[in-house]
């Protein structure tokens, strides 16, 4: 299955090195109006969904275009190769049964 997460510990950590400094959730709530319990979930990718309003802000903060602030991951080959077993196991049981042993 295909995922998209956030970014932000990445941009926070770029942020701090440019900055020479550690940054405390409390400032970056304070400059972008997204509560720190937002911005939590957001780090930790627990975010279900996320604001026009606040992609504006981050992009503002962190200086980026809103592409910046996400990663997409299409879904494995490892995902879609365990789907092409289960397809396979389940097409020979309702073909031969469960518990049937291999035709010669």
């Amino acid at each position: 299955m295909a995922t998209i997460k956030l970014r932000l510990r990445e941009l926070l950590t770029q942020r701090e090195n440019q900055l020479d400094r550690r940054l405390r959730l409390a400032e970056v709530a304070q400059e972008t109006g997204i509560s720190v319990n937002t911005l939590t979930s957001m780090i930790n990718n627990q975010a279900d969904r996320v604001s026009l309003q606040a992609l504006a802000s981050l992009c503002t903060y962190f200086h980026c275009t809103p592409g910046d602030l996400f990663r997409y991951s299409a879904a494995s080959d490892e995902a879609d190769d365990l789907v092409d077993a289960r397809d396979i196991v389940d097409r020979w049981h309702r073909e031969y049964g469960a518990d049937e042993n291999p035709p010669e």
